[in-house]
């Protein structure tokens, strides 16, 4: 994902998932041709070793809400993001 598109209906779903490396929401996706999208966390971020890059669904909402509403500014919507998670 690059922007938010205000002409876009976007559905945040997610599956509990026992490991990280299990994708059952992309793979669901892929297999029915529905169009999705990753966040560039990595472009903009620097996770600590130890943190985590899955985020809540309404971490994820805050993120998108951030970007309507401020001319899709990164830097601001990724706040909702802990600094522990974060490289200092």
């Amino acid at each position: 994902m690059s922007e938010y598109e205000h002409n876009v209906i976007y559905i945040l779903g997610g599956i509990f998932q026992k490991t990280k490396h299990e994708q059952i929401t992309l793979e669901k996706a892929k297999h029915e041709q529905i169009r999705h999208q990753s966040l560039p966390l990595q472009k903009y971020l620097r996770f600590s070793a130890s943190a985590s890059t899955i985020l809540s669904l309404n971490q994820v909402y805050n993120i998108l809400m951030t970007l309507k509403h401020n001319n899709n500014n990164w830097f601001e919507a990724l706040k909702c993001i802990p600094e522990r998670c974060l490289l200092r």
